[in-house]
């Protein structure tokens, strides 16, 4: 997420960087807590159980905003 911010009449608008906590999030601990008896339930179950790109997206939705699974790649503007 990038916010706006006013420096001095000399500069023009940054823009900074704010990182985002999912991990502090409820929706995040549900997940975090839940995800792979909620996967191995429908797997077991009768049909197709989870599709791969849900699981995927789940599995990187927990990763999101941890520094070590990768950093955002932030460019600073040409002046």
């Amino acid at each position: 997420m990038y916010t706006s911010v006013e420096t001095d009449s000399y500069s023009s608008n940054l823009f900074m960087y704010e990182q985002r906590s999912p991990a502090q999030t409820p929706f995040y601990k549900i997940v975090q807590n839940n995800l792979e008896t909620w996967l191995a339930m429908v797997n077991q179950a009768d049909g197709p159980g989870v599709p791969k790109h849900v699981e995927k997206a789940f599995r990187d939705f927990l990763e999101c905003g941890i520094p070590a699974f990768g950093l955002p790649l932030i460019r600073r503007p040409n002046r």
